[in-house]
């Protein structure tokens, strides 16, 4: 059971920063009605981290909040998934090309790959899909990070947005101005049949497909923006899944 004492142990150990806040507003949920995820992944933390700060209380933060998220309720969405996502985020985190290269130089870098995308999108086919992802943005077979959920929305509910201040709008995004962004399409057949970690990958289990859940409080507690009841700031519908799997893209097309 959480109380006042585990809270502010937590509290000391996690110092400030994005798990503070998301603590804060977990926190902040414990008398709703449905905080019944948040109290579970509050009270795993307090035991599981007793003692540890730093790092390795960010570790584990991570650890048990991957154990947690994707408990809501599954839901079967009537039509092929959609994620957007920021292009330079998505190649900083997700392609091997940026690792460990310095800002500036990263930033022209970034720059140049962008135009080489843009001129190659309209070439990509279903039959050479995968080799473009691997190839051409050479990725590193995720589609999320560890502690976080793959945030999903229903294809028929943005299909009026063609540029990324549409789709900003209607999901809510934090930041209107963060165009180009991908725009990834998942589709209904990988439900249940694509495993959601890479072959290859240390946590790849052939056994464990991908699912689809209404977010809980857990699944959006690093967004201040989180609505509950699986609706966007912009009153749209998402789902989240612990997908992590870029065999899962069936379609990229660049937005701005």
């Amino acid at each position: 059971m959480l109380d006042g004492n585990m809270l502010d142990e937590l509290r000391r150990s996690c110092g400030s920063g994005r798990e503070r806040d998301a603590l804060e507003r977990l926190a902040a949920q414990l008398d709703e009605e449905a905080a019944t995820h948040a109290a579970a992944f509050l009270t795993a933390l307090a035991s599981a981290a007793q003692g540890l700060v730093g790092d390795e209380f960010s570790a584990c933060f991570a650890r048990i909040a991957e154990q947690q998220i994707c408990r809501g309720a599954s839901v079967q969405p009537e039509s092929d998934l959609v994620r957007i996502v920021p292009a330079v985020s998505f190649l900083v985190y997700y392609s091997r090309k940026f690792v460990l290269v310095e800002q500036e130089a990263r930033q022209q870098r970034l720059e140049a790959e962008l135009s080489k995308i843009r001129a190659i999108l309209p070439s990509v086919t279903a039959a050479n899909l995968q080799n473009f992802l691997e190839s051409v943005l050479n990725l590193n077979g995720r589609l999320r990070r560890r502690g976080f959920p793959l945030w999903l929305t229903p294809g028929n509910d943005i299909a009026d947005c063609s540029t990324y201040a549409d789709y900003a709008r209607a999901l809510g995004l934090e930041d209107s101005a963060a165009s180009p962004a991908f725009r990834l399409q998942i589709g209904l057949r990988h439900l249940g049949e694509t495993p959601n970690v890479h072959v290859g990958e240390p946590d790849h289990n052939p056994d464990d497909t991908m699912s689809v859940h209404e977010p809980t409080h857990v699944d959006g507690m690093h967004y201040d923006t989180f609505t509950p009841g699986g609706l966007t700031a912009g009153g749209t519908r998402e789902s989240v899944s612990k997908l992590n799997n870029t065999q899962a893209i069936d379609r990229v097309e660049m937005i701005e």
